[in-house]
């Protein structure tokens, strides 16, 4: 991918950590940093993946936004989820609990 497609976004907690497109169709998909607490109530960072509205352009040139995807759109809606997940895996948030080394021996 592009660095225009692989965004690395601010630590800005309202900017997400990083986001993936604009990819064709208007597609974009953007991972998300948050704080969270567990069980005994500790405060822990947690991921989401969020696909903000597509983008399009009507007959006259002017941007719209839908929530709505066509059929064509869905291998690259795929595609920005492969993305998303495969960053979440090469960047893994220790401490999260997903982790070996997060589990109490």
């Amino acid at each position: 991918m592009s660095s225009r497609e692989l965004e690395q976004a601010s630590t800005d907690p309202h900017q997400p950590e990083i986001t993936i497109g604009p990819l064709p169709g208007g597609i974009t998909a953007a991972v998300w940093t948050s704080m969270v607490y567990n069980k005994e109530q500790q405060p822990q960072k947690a991921r989401s993946i969020t696909l903000p509205p597509r983008k399009y352009r009507d007959a006259n040139g002017n941007t719209h936004e839908s929530r709505s995807y066509r059929v064509d759109n869905i291998p690259t809606l795929i595609f920005a989820l492969q993305m998303a997940l495969e960053y979440c895996y090469l960047h893994p948030i220790y401490g999260d609990g997903t982790h070996d080394s997060d589990i109490p021996i």
